[in-house]
């Protein structure tokens, strides 16, 4: 059985689903979207709502003073340990239960995941290995956007230089916390926005970028977790997207 045509399974087992987002596919629903979601999607997949269950939901999100129970954390996240942004590709992890779910977000929580991301950037990077450690929060300028600012969260991320062509940089990018458009941010603070990013690019070269590209050059490419039955450590892996290969 398939969740889409677009949507990959890279592993599947009785606790853990991996999965290969495509760009452009929201990940999270929200009253301002319209268009179907990987939850909408993996609802479907994994038959997630039982009429017990939406009953349980819709009596929790109605008394908020009551902690929520796995099972309704669950249901609600339709078992997505984390996010990517509509535009990032890439793996992304679904719990099938409440227990994988919560061992799985503990990981996240504490740091035990390890990611790595490609990213193709403006310009080349001025070193091969750059480590970036500065405070995220929303831009005091603009509420819809994040910025390197002072006092906010902690954020590191570490850069590699893949190669440089065409005057772009092909970059490995991990993420050491798991900030809100992280790499992103990071990456235009120094002044290499990913290609393609319609928030953080200069306006005349995403318009350039979009025309070339069409989407955001940012693929989740691997995960490092302990798997939810064994507890002992597992790496799951995309196969990088075409947009990417010629830039190697």
């Amino acid at each position: 059985m398939k969740i889409n045509d677009d949507i990959k399974i890279i592993h599947e087992d009785e606790a853990l689903l991996v999965l290969d987002k495509p760009s452009g596919l929201i990940v999270n629903r929200s009253n301002t979207t319209k268009d179907k979601t990987l939850q909408d999607f993996l609802e479907d997949y994994l038959e997630l709502f039982s009429p017990d269950e939406a009953s349980d939901n819709s009596e929790a999100s109605n008394n908020s003073s009551e902690e929520p129970t796995p099972q309704q954390i669950f249901t609600r996240r339709s078992g997505l340990a984390h996010r990517l942004d509509k535009g990032t590709s890439g793996i992304i992890l679904v719990a099938k239960d409440p227990e994988t779910l919560r061992y799985l977000m503990s990981q996240f929580k504490t740091r035990k995941v390890k990611k790595e991301y490609i990213a193709l950037t403006h310009g080349k990077l001025k070193d091969p290995l750059i480590e970036v450690n500065a405070p995220i929060a929303r831009n005091p300028k603009n509420r819809f956007k994040f910025a390197v600012v002072e006092g906010g969260k902690s954020a590191k991320t570490t850069f590699r230089l893949l190669n440089f062509k065409e005057k772009y940089s092909l970059v490995q990018a991990q993420p050491k916390t798991g900030r809100t458009h992280q790499i992103r941010v990071h990456l235009s603070a120094l002044n290499h926005p990913v290609v393609g990013d319609k928030t953080y690019a200069p306006k005349s070269s995403y318009q350039e970028d979009k025309a070339q590209f069409g989407r955001l050059m940012l693929h989740a490419k691997q995960i490092e977790i302990y798997h939810p039955l064994s507890r002992k450590k597992v790496t799951y892996a995309t196969q990088v997207p075409t947009e990417f290969q010629k830039y190697y």
